[in-house]
């Protein structure tokens, strides 16, 4: 089974809050994935309380006063509504939520295969990983100042606006996968994570075994 890209979700412009509910991606299903990444500007470093069912994946990304934190859930059935996350004080705050199909049905759909990016950007940097399986593509980045958005080549950018943006990309192979020639039109302190997401492997199909009497 191959990982596909259902929906997406955000919560717009950053606002000076201590909690966000990202919508549920249309049409999330039982058995998908759901990846939300969450980045906050100033006011500290509160720990995040997520919504149940949903795990820390990798270590705080920070830049300046910037810090993205990711999260995933495997759905155990249709959710519907929107998904709660808190933390102490009200910081400029927003949220992306990806929604994936055909990933990998138990244990961690992640793992190591994450990447990082952190500098300033005009030109992100790039982001690259290697897996031994067909991978899933999430991309997210975050930029101190607003500005208009390019993804990186050959990912399709499905989340834009002032101070980030969100893209995937379904490559069809293994191998080494870069993020690279993604642009914002302003220069600020700004963060990348690029994630691959494993799949289902395909079930083996029964054979039957004719015997002639």
């Amino acid at each position: 089974m191959a990982v596909g890209f259902r929906s997406s979700s955000n919560t717009g412009n950053d606002t000076n809050t201590s909690t966000l509910s990202p919508a549920v991606p249309t049409g999330a299903a039982t058995g998908d994935i759901v990846v939300a990444i969450l980045t906050r500007w100033a006011g500290g470093n509160p720990a995040v309380t997520p919504p149940a069912g949903f795990s820390e994946f990798g270590t705080q990304i920070v830049n300046g006063d910037a810090k993205m934190n990711t999260f995933w859930k495997r759905l155990t059935s249709a959710d519907a509504g929107t998904y709660t996350f808190s933390w102490g004080s009200a910081m400029w705050s927003h949220m992306h939520c990806f929604c994936m199909t055909g990933v990998i049905a138990s244990g961690d759909p992640i793992g190591s295969n994450r990447s990082t990016w952190t500098g300033t950007a005009g030109t992100y940097g790039n982001t690259q990983v290697t897996t031994a399986f067909t991978p899933g593509l999430i991309w997210s980045a975050y930029n101190d100042t607003g500005g208009t958005h390019m993804p990186p080549t050959d990912f399709t950018e499905v989340i834009d606006f002032d101070s980030g943006a969100g893209a995937y990309y379904l490559p069809g192979a293994d191998g080494t996968h870069t993020a690279s020639g993604a642009t914002v039109s302003s220069s600020s302190n700004a963060i990348i994570v690029l994630v691959a997401l494993e799949p289902e492997p395909p079930q083996n199909s029964a054979t039957v075994w004719a015997m002639s009497a």
